[in-house]
């Protein structure tokens, strides 16, 4: 008979090879720092420790049955200390499909004090957004009808600081 063995943990080694698999969650250390809602809807911005220690974050989205409960429906996210860049940025992470959009994510620290709000363009959909806790978040109940989205991080002038494409199939 095999011994059991011990699940490996990334540790919070980002794409850790080998199929090791991130390190569980501590919930006391887990903070809502944002969320934003419409009818039907919620996207939350959270972060949180895992047990080997390091700290993680991610953009969750619930959704409302008609019965009036909510569950978890899609997100993103991964290790809290991501790359550093030149400029201003966010570090996206969310989901979208038959259920809506939610994406959000953190302003690179680079880009925090400069940045005021974000823009996402989606189709003939814009929606706007200010950075608040140093993250922005969208949230849609529908489908977007286009395959492709389009983030902005803006100055308070409305100037564009960072652009990204997304590609939403």
């Amino acid at each position: 008979m095999a011994e059991p063995t011990t699940p490996e943990y990334a540790g919070g080694a980002p794409g850790a090879a080998g199929g090791a698999r991130p390190a569980p969650p501590v919930l006391e250390t887990m903070e809502i720092v944002r969320h934003r809602d419409i009818p039907g809807r919620q996207v939350h911005a959270l972060t949180y420790r895992d047990v080997a220690g390091d700290r993680w974050s991610g953009i969750v989205r619930l959704i409302q049955d008609d019965e009036g409960s909510w569950r978890v429906c899609g997100g993103g996210g991964g290790i809290s200390d991501g790359p550093e860049r030149d400029g201003p940025w966010v570090n996206l992470a969310g989901c979208w499909g038959e259920h809506g959009l939610a994406i959000g994510g953190w302003v690179g620290s680079r880009g925090v004090e400069r940045a005021a709000s974000a823009r996402l363009r989606a189709g003939d959909e814009v929606r706007v957004d200010d950075v608040d806790h140093g993250v922005v978040l969208f949230v849609t109940s529908e489908r977007v009808a286009t395959s492709a989205a389009i983030v902005e991080l803006l100055a308070p002038d409305g100037s564009i600081l960072w652009r990204h494409e997304l590609e939403l199939d």
